[in-house]
């Protein structure tokens, strides 16, 4: 798919540097999946001209969530207006935070991705992110993948111990819960108690999801070691 790419960015040095990448990018490939190319410096510009035009082609925007304008807020309100992302449309934030916390909410209001600006290799991701975007394909940056499992890390905790010894023997090492229920000196609705309660905790309602986000957040190793 053919986009056009939207720079929403008001450090003028890097903003060129990332059109002159871009533009290098579309030429080898002959502009099939490259469009137009502009510069904004605030999300206010960006909206005067999506109103006063009705480009042909979905947009990609990278928005500088730190513009510096009256409004400190504004590029965090426009990585999440709905005006600024019309249907087809995709959005990706970028600054210098490195909060995971925050990175990850951003994720979770619909912001199609993240790229951290003080590392060597940003122009680099958005470029990686610009030709999965033509591909209808999702890219991934490092630190989005760090946000993302942050939560999992924050859902695990939600975990006592004790449940995590039993979810633990029971998704992670297999065994029936007539075992776990045994070794763990408790009775079979016990461990069916805490499956349920793990769900929950998790937000998941599947076992392979519990296993899966068990393994993520580094139990499986400490379970297949015992």
């Amino acid at each position: 798919m053919k986009y056009d790419v939207n720079i929403i960015e008001d450090e003028g040095l890097f903003s060129s540097l990332l059109v002159d990448a871009i533009q290098r990018d579309g030429e080898k490939s002959g502009g099939a999946e490259i469009g137009e190319v502009r510069e904004f410096e605030t999300p206010a510009d960006y909206l005067l001209w999506r109103q006063a035009n009705d480009p042909p082609r979905p947009q990609i925007l990278f928005v500088d969530l730190y513009i510096d304008t009256t409004d400190c807020g504004a590029g965090f309100a426009a990585a999440r207006n709905p005006k600024i992302k019309r249907p087809g449309d995709v959005v990706w934030a970028m600054s210098r935070l490195d909060e995971l916390g925050t990175i990850r909410g951003l994720l979770d209001e619909g912001v199609d991705g993240y790229i951290l600006k003080n590392r060597r290799e940003s122009l680099e991701e958005i470029i990686r992110a610009l030709r999965a975007a033509c591909r209808n394909e999702h890219y991934s940056t490092e630190i989005m993948d760090r946000a993302r499992m942050s939560e999992v890390e924050d859902s695990v905790r939600l975990l006592t111990d004790r449940e995590k010894e039993v979810i633990g023997k029971l998704l992670i090492g297999g065994k029936t819960p007539q075992v776990v229920a045994w070794e763990c000196a408790v009775g079979e609705k016990y461990v069916s108690k805490v499956r349920k309660s793990v769900r929950t905790k998790l937000g998941v309602r599947e076992d392979w999801e519990i296993r899966d986000v068990l393994i993520r957040s580094g139990m499986g190793v400490t379970e297949s070691a015992g």
